[in-house]
C-alpha cells in the first residue's frame, strides 16, 4: 500500500488495521485475522508513519490467520490513517478475505 502527503508540511500518520464485521457477505462465519503493517523491505514492523511534504511511503500490511480457523469462514480487515489527535487522514479500505475449504474445491 502507500500513503502520500499532498500537504506543505510534515506529518505523522498512524497506520489503524482492524478486523470488522463484513456488511456484505452473506455467511454469518468470520474469523478475527492477524494483521502487522511492515516497511517496504519488509524488515521492520511499523505503525506510526513520518511523511515529508510531496512524499510518499510504500508499506505491506501481512494479514494471517490463527491457528485453528475454521474452514470456509471469511474476514473482513479495515486499514486507515489517522492523525496523532485520531483525525481520519485518509480513505478507509477494506480487504475482503476467505479461509477456503480445500475439500470443497475442483
Amino acid at each position: 500500500m502507500e500513503i502520500a502527503n499532498t500537504g506543505s508540511k510534515i506529518f505523522n500518520a498512524n497506520i489503524t488495521i482492524k478486523n470488522i464485521e463484513c456488511s456484505n457477505i452473506k455467511e454469518v462465519n468470520q474469523t478475527d485475522f492477524n494483521q502487522e503493517i511492515w516497511d517496504k523491505a519488509q524488515q521492520n514492523r511499523m505503525r506510526t508513519i513520518a511523511i515529508q511534504p510531496g512524499t510518499s511511503i510504500e508499506f505491506y500490511v501481512k494479514l494471517s490467520i490463527p491457528a485453528g480457523a475454521k474452514l470456509n469462514t471469511w474476514n473482513c480487515t479495515e486499514i486507515v490513517a489517522m492523525s496523532n489527535e485520531g483525525k481520519i487522514l485518509s480513505n478507509s479500505i477494506t480487504i475482503e478475505s476467505l479461509i477456503p475449504n480445500p475439500n470443497n474445491n475442483n
